[in-house]
């Protein structure tokens, strides 16, 4: 006798037929986790599993704005997403910032890049780790940072990218734009590739088609 006939008929005799069939249903549900587009980190760093729960986590501390805003031009990266719940904004965010991430590190949380101009002591500039964070800018955004080593530290990285995406999306209430004077706003004040069409773009469409932006 096969298992689903034994509970059937286990059921009929429980009088509870209607329940285990709704069980059923409710098994053969994919579950919405799994089933979202993954983020894109995970295939590319084989130690990256946790940096969702970095960004998410950060957001919940210092990511009001980004949970409550909706951007101008949020209909060209998630169509959906004046209409999505806080937990699917917060991932919306963290798959922005995975596809970011590609442009800035590669998912190396070891890069390193001297920047072509100098801090105000006269020192070079070195951006460090998965977003590219400097420890001059980084503490400009009170992130904390002693040490610059720290910012290759994807916890620390990620959170201080968190207090600086929450500071201008905040304020200029846009992902990116570029005002007629030629000044950026928003992300693209801070990351090169919001100001780059063809990185621009790719993010744009990568976002957009994902799961987190879906109706």
């Amino acid at each position: 006798m096969s298992k689903y006939r034994f509970r059937v008929l286990f059921c009929i005799a429980a009088g509870m037929l209607t329940a285990c069939q709704n069980a059923d249903v409710s098994d053969s549900r994919a579950d919405p986790i799994s089933a979202s587009t993954p983020m894109l980190w995970l295939s590319a760093n084989s130690e990256s599993q946790p940096w969702e729960g970095f960004v998410t986590g950060a957001i919940n501390d210092y990511g009001a704005s980004l949970v409550n805003s909706n951007p101008e031009d949020i209909g060209d990266w998630c169509p959906a997403y004046e209409h999505q719940s806080s937990e699917q904004r917060r991932a919306f965010w963290a798959f922005l910032m995975s596809s970011l991430m590609k442009y800035e590190s590669n998912y190396d949380p070891s890069v390193t890049y001297t920047e072509p101009f100098e801090d105000a002591s006269g020192n070079s500039v070195i951006s460090r780790g998965l977003l590219q964070l400097s420890i001059e800018s980084s503490n400009g955004y009170g992130c904390g940072i002693v040490d610059a080593n720290e910012l290759h530290d994807p916890k620390d990285n990620l959170s201080c990218s968190i207090r600086i995406m929450d500071r201008w999306i905040g304020r200029d209430n846009v992902i990116e734009s570029r005002t007629t004077t030629g000044e950026w706003r928003g992300m693209a004040r801070y990351w090169s590739p919001f100001r780059r069409s063809q990185q621009r773009g790719a993010m744009q469409a990568q976002v957009s088609a994902s799961s987190y932006c879906q109706s």
